[in-house]
């Protein structure tokens, strides 16, 4: 009954993503009429499994900041609604429902969606990363937002345009199996701080160490206390203190470049310097 399924296009960006693609495909490919898959040639079997699914895709080179290949997902995508998922990430039946009659009634532009996330094998109810506080601009027509460059803010809702704020109801959410362990998040932290570091810099924005501090604190402040992190025990002090760690590195980071200079620049000092001792030898 292909005739019945929703006018909407399922957009998933991957890279190395074998174990999760299934899932993720398993879970929009009954309902949704159209599933694209943009790779940055994975070393895995990700296309391969994606495509035995029915899914269509596209490839895309190679880049750090997955939000520029996420522009260009959306517009391989054939119908004018678009849902935005994740290779980690899930839509349950129930919320598929919801996402259905939205289509169908097209009373709204764009759709921001509860999502629940899963962390260290456990689910988040605080922190930041509760359902609530983490909903996601998933659900939008093609033309009423604007994809950017911004780590983690890369979608902008165009004004004027109809938005729906889920109220999130204990199961009307996306499913995210996010980190694994702490390798797995420290991982993404030095990728993510990475990217943030140099957009910061390239929009004209400097730092120093008191601010590094000042952004440390706050952050650790505002995930254990304002949001609560102390009822995930244990864990919520430890997101906590990543995310801490993660406002630190994004300062050092941005002092290193400002100060210091990329990799290669670096590695060009180290060359002249040892050029030098090995020029004292010859002399």
């Amino acid at each position: 009954m292909e005739h019945l399924k929703c006018q909407v296009s399922v957009v998933i960006n991957t890279l190395n993503e074998e174990r999760n693609i299934k899932n993720a495909i398993d879970s929009v490919k009954t309902w949704a009429d159209e599933v694209i898959v943009v790779d940055m040639y994975s070393d895995d079997a990700t296309v391969k499994i994606a495509k035995s699914l029915g899914a269509k895709i596209f490839m895309h080179q190679r880049l750090q900041n997955f939000e520029i290949a996420r522009k260009f997902a959306i517009s391989c995508a054939h119908h004018q609604w678009i849902l935005i998922l994740d290779a980690d990430e899930q839509i349950p039946v129930y919320l598929s429902h919801q996402i259905k009659s939205l289509v169908k009634e097209n009373n709204y532009d764009v759709v921001i969606i509860p999502r629940l996330n899963y962390m260290f094998g456990l689910p988040i109810t605080s922190s930041g990363w509760d359902p609530e506080t983490d909903s996601q601009i998933r659900l939008f027509k093609k033309n009423c937002v604007k994809i950017t460059c911004k780590i983690h803010d890369y979608i902008k809702i165009i004004e004027g345009c109809h938005t729906l704020r889920m109220k999130f109801d204990g199961k009307n959410c996306i499913i995210h199996y996010n980190y694994i362990d702490l390798l797995h998040h420290f991982t993404k932290i030095n990728t993510y701080t990475t990217i943030e570091a140099h957009q910061a810099l390239e929009s004209g924005k400097h730092t120093h160490i008191l601010k590094m501090f000042y952004d440390c604190i706050k952050e650790f402040l505002k995930r254990y206390i304002i949001y609560h992190g102390y009822r995930d025990g244990w864990l919520g002090f430890q997101l906590a203190l990543n995310m801490a760690i993660y406002k630190m590195l994004v300062c050092a980071k941005m002092m290193e470049l400002d100060r210091i200079g990329q990799h290669i620049q670096v590695e060009d000092v180290y060359s002249n310097q040892a050029k030098k001792i090995i020029a004292d030898y010859e002399t």
